[in-house]
């Protein structure tokens, strides 16, 4: 970071977000590349996403990873399997 420059979002919503998005599990940080990349990566991988920028806000993050988790969960049975 450059003298003078602030963190965006503040510091603290990041924070908040990364706890939400499951803290240092699984985990990866990156600054070589761009986010595209990275989206391109993820869709190809079949793997979930989840990015921290200026415009993230925590409670919003908690919703959308909320909602993805119930639309996951009845579209593959809630995780129950039968012979």
């Amino acid at each position: 970071m450059q003298p003078g420059s602030q963190c965006r979002p503040t510091f603290e919503e990041p924070c908040a977000c990364w706890i939400v998005a499951g803290g240092a599990h699984h985990t990866p940080f990156s600054q070589l590349g761009s986010t595209e990349r990275g989206k391109d990566l993820s869709a190809i991988a079949d793997i979930e996403r989840v990015t921290v920028d200026a415009k993230t806000i925590a409670r919003h993050l908690q919703q959308t990873l909320s909602n993805k988790e119930v639309y996951h969960a009845t579209n593959t049975g809630w995780g129950i399997y039968s012979d």
